[in-house]
């Protein structure tokens, strides 16, 4: 009995999937760095990569820290409807040189 290759198609949405999973940490991770670092919020990321905060007390966030929360789950919307080739050549090499 022999094992037959996965497809191309197959091939190419697993790739596809780990290089939208990967992009989606590479932007959460900057976010988180250069954002919220030292903040006295809760800050939650959704299984989809989205973020949200969970208010504790009378704290609040300024108008900067929304902004910067707004663009970043605009851009993991954007990640999540990308395409193979709309990724960059840099972005491929990266993304797999983890595994």
């Amino acid at each position: 009995m022999s094992v037959k290759p996965e497809s191309k198609a197959t091939q190419d949405k697993h790739t596809l999937e780990k290089l939208k999973q990967w992009k989606c940490e590479e932007v959460m991770k900057n976010f988180l760095d250069h954002t919220f670092r030292g903040a006295d919020h809760l800050i939650t990321i959704k299984k989809d990569y989205t973020a949200y905060v969970t208010y504790e007390g009378n704290y609040e966030l300024d108008t900067k820290q929304k902004l910067e929360m707004t663009k970043y789950n605009f851009r993991i919307r954007q990640i999540h409807n990308m395409v193979l080739s709309q990724f960059s050549y840099g972005d491929k090499q990266k993304a797999f040189l983890d595994d």
